[in-house]
């Protein structure tokens, strides 16, 4: 006649432990992939506001003409931007305006007419 026993075998703790690791290591990796997503929507904030700023405040009169590399926005390193005429397309200045900072750079196309200074399109 089998002794009837109280608790877990060894085999059942063991299945138990695995079966949490294997969770563990899943939500892990799903919360090393939110602050990747978190880290690179910050970068492309910042592009934003800093694109807005220079096109918004005193930089179109900077915007006049291409550099010939990345220029620091004010002496602060850690925003640059560089801006690169592509072309024309119909009559119209064909510009892209690149902004970095730290975290990552974005590039931003737009067209101007060049005959009226500050016209966007």
């Amino acid at each position: 006649m089998p002794r009837h026993r109280n608790g877990f075998s060894l085999l059942e703790v063991l299945v138990a432990l695995m079966v949490a690791a294997t969770l563990s290591l899943g939500l892990m990796s799903a919360q090393s992939s939110i602050i990747h997503l978190a880290d690179r929507s910050a970068g492309i904030w910042a592009n934003l506001n800093f694109a807005t700023t220079m096109l918004a405040e005193d930089y179109p009169a900077r915007l006049r003409m291409a550099t010939s590399g990345f220029a620091d926005r004010d002496g602060n390193r850690d925003t640059q931007w560089k801006l690169d005429r592509v072309g024309e397309l119909d009559g119209l200045g064909h510009y892209m305006l690149t902004t970095k900072v730290p975290a990552s750079s974005i590039e931003w196309e737009w067209l101007r007419d060049e005959t009226r200074v500050g016209a966007t399109r």
